[in-house]
């Protein structure tokens, strides 16, 4: 299980409009924790600051008010590894997929010695076997949504950032990548902070749901916690769809 957790104090986002120089205050008094190897999503419409609370943790934004931060022991590590997965893969299209990986191993300072078996093991285990050394545009979407995730797992990230990764697929093949995801996630427990505005994914997913309002001044207004649910979890079992019925009817109130 990671030892990192997240924690994010009073943030605020304003973005100043191009031209008028008028300001849209995006994120208002956002707080939330995310604990050592806990599974969180922020549910929530479009539009209501959930990649750009996403984009102040991982470094990709600094011009913000307050506090965002890996934790250890309730201290912060700015040395913690984390990925980052967007909702396209966002992958080197003049890389194969093996070097793809071994381009992400290098980044962070593995020995390059390592770099074939990291590689191979985790193209394996998302199932892509026989496609290391095909270009991402010889692969599906789900292919190269795949090949992404073996790439954000391979440097052993003890946190996790998933920006609607799934939402480009269809549904079927949204479904199984889910699966997978929960299955490379139960082995060893990253710690993950999960955005989509799907509330049958957000529930099939997640250890708690954490509900966004819309801007604004978009803030968490609701927190859903999902214990009750056992895992592995099933789509068809009768208290996830009952779970999922009360997160949209909660979603639908504070959007409306």
């Amino acid at each position: 299980m990671s030892s990192a957790s997240i924690r994010i104090d009073a943030l605020y986002k304003d973005f100043t409009t191009h031209g008028s120089g008028s300001t849209w205050r995006a994120l208002e008094n956002v707080n939330l924790r995310v604990a050592p190897g806990e599974f969180v999503t922020i549910l929530g419409p479009s539009g209501c600051g959930k990649s750009t609370l996403l984009n102040a943790l991982s470094g990709l934004d600094a011009d913000y008010q307050g506090r965002v931060a890996i934790e250890r022991n309730g201290v912060l590590d700015e040395k913690a590894r984390v990925a980052y997965l967007f909702q396209e893969p966002r992958l080197l299209q003049w890389l194969t997929v093996r070097r793809n990986v071994e381009f992400a191993l290098d980044a962070v300072g593995f020995p390059k010695s390592e770099w074939a078996d990291r590689a191979d093991k985790w193209i394996n285990l998302v199932g892509l076997k026989g496609f290391a050394d095909f270009y991402p545009l010889q692969l599906s979407g789900g292919m190269q949504q795949r090949a992404a995730i073996a790439r954000a797992f391979a440097i052993e990230p003890e946190v996790l950032l998933m920006d609607e990764p799934f939402s480009a697929l269809d549904e079927l093949t949204a479904r199984r990548m889910r699966q997978e995801l929960l299955s490379l996630w139960e082995a060893d427990r990253r710690t993950v902070l999960f955005v989509t505005h799907n509330s049958l994914e957000a529930v099939y997913l997640s250890d708690r749901i954490l509900i966004m309002k819309k801007g604004p001044g978009s803030h968490v207004c609701d927190e859903v916690v999902l214990a009750h649910l056992q895992r592995p979890r099933i789509y068809e079992d009768p208290a996830q769809v009952e779970s999922q019925k009360d997160v949209l009817q909660r979603l639908i109130r504070h959007v409306s």
